[in-house]
This record gives C-alpha cells, structure tokens and sequence, in this order.
C-alpha cells in the first residue's frame, strides 16, 4: 500500500503534494489545517496564560473573533483541494483545527461569540474525507488506528487501549508526536524551545502494543524517521511548505521525504 503522509498545511497546500498525491492509496493527514493566526498573541503572553489567564482577557475578544473566523475559512479552502485528489483521506484534527469541540472551548476561551463552522459540517460535504478522533478503519489489511489529543476524552489511555486490543497489523495516526522522537522543538520563538514536546502517552501504547507504522506531525522542524522497539515513527513535517512523506507499507516500510 502506498501512502501519503502530510499536515500542518496551516493554511497552504502546495501543488506539489497533489502531484504526488494523485498516484497513491490513501492520504493520512495530521491535521492543523488552518492558520493560526492568533499563534502570536500566545507567544506574546505566555507567561501570563502559564498562570491561568484566558487570551480573551489580554487581547480584544473582536480581534480574536476575526482571526477565528480567518482561520476556518482557510481550512475550508484546505479541505477543497484534498477532496479534490480523489483519494480516501483520513484526518486527524490538530490544535490548530477546529473543531465542534474545540470551537466550543475556544470561544469561551476568547470571550467571543459567533457562529463558526466546525471542521466536521465543512468535511460532512465533502466525498472523500473522513475525520478520526479516536477510532479504527480498515485499509485492506491494515487497520487505521486514528487518534486525536483533541477529542476531549476524560479516559484517553482506557479508548487507546480498546482500539489496539482488537486490531492487526497497526497504522498509528497522531497530530502529536510520541515522546522522545520526532519531537525536538527547535525555534527559538516558542516557549519550549530545546524541549521533547511528545506524549508519553503515545509512546506507552507503541511500546505496549507495538503497531508497524506511526505517523505524527505537530513539530514542524522535526521531519524524519525513527524507532521505538519495532514501530516506525514517521514524523510528515510542515505541509505548508512542500514537506511530507511517501511511504510503501508491504513486507517491509520504505518512507521517502520531501
């Protein structure tokens, strides 16, 4: 089977990861499909939103509103183009997506209001995409196991636990990296700067159950290939500007990068 693998578009799908898209089987998407373009508001504060402030309480709710709605629109134009291949595309929503949950949450974090439309009406018109928050699909004779931190899940590891319990020959599909690999953040802008910023939640459940292939995003400057025990770990890199992965899956995994 041959895949690939690409996220973080924020906002920006470059033709040529269409161009390769057209000739594979399945796309495996890592989310945060749009722009974040209050991102820099939390940069900006981050000392005060570590001790509990909302951003709503330092910046204009009517700003945030507008970038909010900025965002959305960007990601529907995102979601256009991956339709547009023809290819089965599964998607796992990131921190940047927005989704009926996170909507909710971000709403009342800004001290906005508005009517939005969430990642999930925006992909319920299209043919070919599907969104995974924490479920399994099979893809011939492997099972898709999809799996956001975004979900909002009071037991993650219980769920996690229930869909690898039960399936064979794994393709684990994450935003976030797991912790350890894949995962350095080098940019001197962020607050965790020089930091694994993985779950070791992800790691526990590799190192449990040992799945063949994972695939991540989330760390931009992180884009590479590494192991944990036998499992893979791909992380596809920032889509935005033209980094993703090809991978043939079969008797052995070759992971090519762009």
């Amino acid at each position: 089977m041959k895949i690939l693998a690409a996220g973080d578009f924020h906002g920006k799908f470059p033709d040529k990861i269409k161009k390769y898209a057209r000739n594979v089987d399945v796309i495996l998407c890592t989310g945060d499909l749009s722009e974040r373009y209050e991102r820099k508001y939390y940069f900006k504060y981050a000392k005060q939103l570590s001790t509990g402030a909302k951003l709503g309480e330092l910046v204009s709710p009517k700003i945030l509103s507008k970038m909010l709605l900025k965002n959305i629109r960007i990601a529907e134009k995102i979601v256009r183009k991956l339709d547009s291949i023809g290819r089965p595309v599964y998607v796992v929503p990131g921190n940047g997506d927005f989704t009926r949950q996170r909507l909710k949450y971000k709403l009342k974090e800004y001290n906005a209001k508005g009517d939005f439309p969430s990642l999930q009406e925006v992909v319920s018109k299209t043919e070919n995409i599907k969104l995974l928050f924490h479920s399994k699909v099979r893809l011939g004779k492997f099972d898709l196991i999809g799996f956001s931190k975004y979900n909002y899940l009071k037991n993650k590891r219980k769920r996690l636990d229930q869909l690898f319990s039960s399936a064979k020959n794994v393709i684990f599909l994450t935003h976030i990296p797991p912790k350890g690999k894949v995962d350095l953040v080098n940019n001197p802008y962020a607050p965790i700067n020089g930091e694994h910023a993985g779950l070791k939640l992800y790691r526990d459940v590799i190192l449990k159950y040992k799945p063949l292939l994972h695939v991540c995003g989330h760390i931009h400057e992180a884009q590479g290939k590494a192991k944990i025990g036998k499992t893979i770990v791909v992380n596809a890199g920032y889509g935005g500007e033209e980094h993703f992965a090809l991978i043939d899956i079969d008797k052995k995994i070759n992971v090519k990068f762009f």
